[in-house]
């Protein structure tokens, strides 16, 4: 069984704004430690920019890119074995 997460849609935002939307999903959370899965696009590129932001918080954040807005990330990581990375 899976375990429920919850979902963002931050396609379009800045790796900043990406952040506060993070932030903001974490404050007064009921299901707090579950984790926060977040769809991102090329417009949010910098993933360890976000990671660095979201250190100390104690809830697991996952990136996901969209496939059909930048499948030269997608290939990339498939053709260089790139393990999942929470951040």
């Amino acid at each position: 069984m899976t375990q429920p997460t919850t979902f963002l849609d931050c396609r379009g935002l800045s790796a900043a704004l990406t952040v506060l939307r993070i932030k903001q999903t974490m404050i007064g959370r009921a299901d707090c430690g579950l984790p926060i899965d977040v769809l991102v696009d090329e417009t949010c590129c910098n993933a360890e920019r976000v990671s660095a932001s979201l250190t100390g918080e104690s809830t697991d954040v996952q990136l996901f890119y969209c496939a059909e807005t930048m499948p030269g990330v997608i290939a990339q990581g498939e053709a260089e074995g790139t393990a999942p990375r929470h951040v």
